[in-house]
Formats: structure tokens, C-alpha cells, sequence
């Protein structure tokens, strides 16, 4: 939709495992959860970057919300928009650079 044709949207997190990682308590416990999205592109990656994006370890971006510049300027800032108001839910998205690192962060779901 945005007109990045090898990016991959996954899901990652207590949305998937149905509890959170760091506190270990059930999702939604204790409000409402957030969530964690990732999309793997090598392009986006690099174009993420290019436009400003802070890079966290294992070659991903620090989590890139709505209305960010980052999120403008790469075209996704109204699918992140559109995904938090149907969902009702913060939701961020991480771009990696490959699978690599994902498939190590625990459980994913690749969304069509």
C-alpha cells in the first residue's frame, strides 16, 4: 500500500503470545496492550534510515509511531494512523533489515 514492494508485515509480541514478555502477565492485563509490528525489508530499511530513523541492535529501527517524521516521509504514517484508530490500540512499527534477527525475538506471525 505504500509502495514498498518487498516489505513483509509480521506481528510480534504479547499480541501473539497472548502475554507480555517482560512482566509476564496476560495481554491486556493491566490496560489496554499495544501492538508490536514489524516489517522486513532490506530497501525500507536502508530508506528508513536515510530519512532519519535511530537504529537499534540486530539491524532494526527503534519503534517508528504515528505521525513521526520518519512515518511521513517513508509513506507509512496512514496505514500506523488507520491501523491505531481500528484497533484502538498504540500501534508501532520496526523496520528490519532481514529475517535474521526477527525469527530471534520469539514468536511472529506473517501477516498477508
Amino acid at each position: 500500500m505504500a509502495g514498498h514492494s518487498d516489505a513483509r508485515l509480521v506481528m510480534f509480541g504479547s499480541s501473539v503470545t497472548g502475554f507480555s514478555y517482560r512482566a509476564g502477565t496476560s495481554f491486556d492485563t493491566g490496560g489496554r496492550s499495544d501492538y508490536d509490528l514489524a516489517v522486513v525489508s532490506p530497501k525500507l530499511f536502508a530508506a528508513a534510515l536515510k530519512a532519519g530513523a535511530q537504529r537499534r541492535a540486530g539491524d532494526r529501527t527503534k519503534p517508528i509511531g504515528p505521525r513521526s517524521k520518519v512515518a511521513i516521509d517513508l509513506g507509512l504514517n496512514p496505514i500506523v494512523e488507520t491501523l491505531n484508530d481500528i484497533s484502538g490500540r498504540k500501534v508501532s512499527i520496526m523496520i528490519y533489515r532481514d529475517w535474521t534477527f526477527l525469527t530471534t525475538r520469539g514468536p511472529y506471525r506473517i501477516l498477508p
